[in-house]
């Protein structure tokens, strides 16, 4: 599930370091890969297993408490967030940390509030992966001009596109596909 993860890398979330009891140290990559990990990247990853990913963006914020509420206990975020890449030209931080999740208490907590078909989705993966599921998950952060985060789940090598070599099939009979 957590692969599927590093696909929502057009999706983002930004918050206010002022969320914070103190001002964190968000000048340097580690400081903004570690302000990053209680708020809004735990959220951003409960939402994304639970709801696959409708909450991010903007309702996020509406939907924190709620999230955290339900789903919260059967996601631990470790405090080991390391600074992978730094894009010097965007000021993009590609970081990494360690997630761990239960699988077996998030599929029973979905099927309790009659989320069937997600919950069999990670009964599949429990079958495959275990109870527990433990990966390192990448994340990029960016500093705002308004000295708040941008956080995107993947990093940036993800968000890039890269053209497709234009190639031209031809089937018997002298139908062709070309694809760009």
């Amino acid at each position: 599930m957590l692969k599927r993860i590093a696909c929502l890398c057009a999706l983002s979330f930004i918050f206010s370091t002022s969320a914070f009891g103190g001002e964190p140290d968000v000048n340097t990559p580690l400081g903004m890969c570690g302000a990053a990990i209680n708020d809004p990247l735990r959220q951003m990853i409960i939402d994304t297993l639970v709801f696959d990913g409708k909450h991010l963006g903007a309702s996020l914020n509406a939907n924190i408490s709620d999230l955290e509420n339900e789903y919260g206990t059967y996601l631990t975020v470790n405090d080991d967030a390391t600074v992978e890449k730094v894009d010097e030209s965007t000021g993009k931080v590609s970081c990494a940390v360690t997630a761990v999740v239960n699988l077996q208490g998030l599929a029973g907590k979905l099927l309790e509030d009659g989320g069937a078909a997600k919950a069999q989705s990670l009964i599949g993966q429990i079958g495959r992966e275990g109870k527990v599921m433990r990966r390192r998950l990448s994340y990029t952060v960016q500093k705002t001009s308004r000295n708040s985060i941008m956080v995107w789940l993947g990093t940036p090598i993800e968000h890039q596109t890269y053209a497709r070599r234009r190639v031209r099939h031809c089937v018997y009979g002298g139908i062709c596909v070309l694809w760009r």
